[in-house]
């Protein structure tokens, strides 16, 4: 019994999120902070891709304006156990909005702030600035 208490201890162990700290940087210096209605979405296995509109912008480093129209490419992988790193974004639901956390090239966006890109309330934290980034 000693045995099977340490090792449920160890595995239960093995499973590691990043800390909250992490996520509100990522937050802070994304892109793009914008509100969007979700207006479809197809999921093929662990690929999703999304179609929404902006409905309000709180910081954009492409210029979007309320009423542009987005697509937004993820993936929510199957985690095995054992799995250490960032979390898995949420699947977004057509028609609800979100607060999204992005990086966009043109109008096809990826995500800026790993699992915690999508938020059902408004963003509250400070926003940094973006950092440049030499191509």
């Amino acid at each position: 019994m000693k045995y099977l208490f340490t090792l449920l201890i160890f595995i239960s162990s093995l499973v590691a999120e990043l800390p909250p700290q992490v996520y509100d940087k990522m937050k802070a210096i994304s892109p793009e902070i914008l509100k969007v209605l979700v207006l479809h979405v197809n999921k093929h296995g662990e690929n999703v891709d999304a179609y929404a509109k902006v409905i309000k912008v709180q910081r954009s480093v492409s210029e979007f304006k309320a009423g542009d129209e987005i697509s937004i490419r993820y993936i929510i992988p199957n985690r095995l156990i054992g799995w250490v790193g960032p979390s898995s974004a949420v699947l977004l639901h057509k028609d609800e909005e979100y607060t999204a956390f992005l990086k966009c090239v043109h109008r096809e966006c990826s995500l800026a702030a790993k699992g915690k890109s999508f938020s059902k309330s408004p963003y509250q934290g400070q926003i940094k600035d973006v950092p440049q980034t030499e191509f």
